[in-house]
């Protein structure tokens, strides 16, 4: 008797944590795709762009806001370490107006490993240049967990997301194996994360 009501027990947890996790990753999703899936209208501007490295299309975009306004200084940040601009050059096959852009206003962070420490790298390289906003290029699904990282770093300055789709469109195609598999294990990390910060 006493096993059939512990397995009963046992059973509820986990149906109630399944049922709790879904219910939460369903929130994510649609946090996602209201707020960081579309062309954002920037109502801000800054002259400080960090780039989140992960994904072609983050780099492009950080240096089309580069373009937009030659002023602009760039933060590439978690390329690991010994990567060289012209590695970068080559691996994204820049035009020569991206490669100029790459070699006159962009600097590289090699220390960066995850996203901790790409908001606590962020916020070394803007105090040091007294930044008082800052464009934030990422994927749409990771911006979530980025703003929450640099949130918590950056206690003045405005941060400005810039989301970026990814090739995959894991979003878009969320139901692909790969995607979702993706989504759910960023879920979790942004789940994680904000418990970690609230207490």
């Amino acid at each position: 008797m006493k096993k059939i009501q512990i397995y009963k027990f046992i059973s509820f947890l986990v149906i109630s944590f399944l049922i709790a996790y879904s219910i939460g990753f369903i929130t994510f999703f649609y946090l996602v795709i209201s707020k960081y899936s579309v062309e954002l209208e920037i109502s801000h501007q800054s002259n400080f762009v960090v780039v989140a490295t992960g994904g072609t299309n983050r780099i492009l975009k950080g240096l089309d806001l580069i373009k937009e306004n030659m002023n602009r200084k760039m933060l590439l940040t978690g390329v690991g370490k010994g990567i060289t601009k012209k590695q970068i050059e080559s691996a994204f096959l820049l035009d020569d107006t991206q490669k100029t852009i790459l070699n006159c206003c962009v600097e590289l962070d090699e220390e960066a490993i995850d996203t901790y420490s790409n908001a606590n790298q962020s916020k070394v390289w803007l105090e040091s240049l007294n930044a008082k906003s800052v464009f934030v290029v990422t994927a749409n699904y990771h911006m979530p967990r980025l703003i929450l990282e640099l949130d918590r770093s950056l206690k003045n300055v405005i941060i400005i997301p810039v989301p970026v789709e990814p090739k995959s469109k894991p979003i878009k195609y969320w139901w692909k194996i790969d995607n979702f598999y993706l989504l759910v294990i960023e879920y979790l990390k942004f789940t994680l994360k904000k418990l970690y910060i609230s207490f």
